[in-house]
């Protein structure tokens, strides 16, 4: 497993091409049928492939677009396999990464 709960990570693989660079917030693990169940009240066909992927709730959300619809929903879920968590940023909150800054090393 790449990430764990509450690590932001960010989204390095991406099966639609859509979601590529995104950063988001592992919250707790789920099931594939819960992913599967989401996918289909968007209105995307959804059926288990039998793999044993594990997947992530997430604060933040993943296009997915149906291969034969070509319609694109948002989810509040994600592959653990298409995630790399980023380093911790000390202090810092995600909505103000762009004003962060390394600590100063005392003289």
């Amino acid at each position: 497993m790449n990430c764990k709960p509450g690590d932001l990570a960010m989204v390095v693989r991406s099966y639609s091409g859509l979601n590529y660079g995104r950063v988001v917030r592992c919250i707790r693990t789920v099931t594939v049928q819960e992913v599967v169940n989401a996918l289909r009240r968007g209105g995307i066909k959804a059926v288990h492939d039998g793999r044993q992927e594990v997947y992530w709730a997430i604060e933040g959300s993943m296009l997915v677009r149906g291969v034969r619809t070509n319609r694109s929903i948002e989810v509040p879920f994600a592959p653990d396999s298409s995630l790399k968590p980023l380093p911790p940023m000390d202090d810092c909150e995600p909505e103000s990464v762009d004003t962060c800054q390394p600590e100063e090393e005392a003289a």
